[in-house]
């Protein structure tokens, strides 16, 4: 038995677009990844330019959730539809996503774009980082991200991911 499983490729359409990562949520994932970094390292200047490094490397790992909204659409584990297909192959069926089989795993557009927003917030932002890296209790997304990186701009993903965690 056989059965084809066609994704076909499309050119890009203003839609997908929405797909692109903002820079507040490119700063509230960073935030999270920094908070995470500081409390599993001791605090020093090597270790806070390692930190600043580290993050943007670490969110080119992440993955696009298409099938999700909002900063949900990023996450560090596989989709479940980019699972199910790969049982689908592993399991002798033919899965034809328009591309070839080793470029399933190479990093999207959308990634790309979210690790260098990442680069260029600490680039632009690098003395608010340091000032919040050594300043004990002082919010990353709240110093940094709102009043820096976003101010006067768009912060509803916060306000987004306020709700999704209640």
């Amino acid at each position: 038995m056989l059965v084809l499983v066609t994704l076909t490729s499309r050119i890009l359409a203003a839609e997908e677009l929405d797909f692109f990562p903002t820079r507040c949520e490119t700063c509230v994932l960073m935030s999270k990844l920094f908070d995470d970094y500081v409390m599993k390292n001791k605090r020093s200047e090597a270790s806070m330019i390692e930190g600043m490094e580290k993050v943007c490397r670490d969110l080119a790992q992440y993955r696009l959730h298409k099938d999700k909204d909002g900063i949900d659409r990023f996450q560090k584990n596989e989709s479940e539809t980019m699972k199910n297909l790969k049982e689908l192959r592993e399991r002798g069926v033919k899965v034809e996503l328009g591309m070839p089989d080793e470029l399933w795993d190479v990093q999207s557009v959308e990634i790309a774009e979210l690790k260098r927003l990442c680069e260029t917030i600490v680039e632009q932002y690098e003395d608010a980082i340091e000032t919040w890296y050594w300043k004990k209790g002082w919010d990353f997304e709240g110093g940094v991200c709102k009043e820096r990186v976003l101010r006067g701009g768009d912060i509803s993903c916060m306000a987004e991911r306020v709700e999704n965690e209640l």
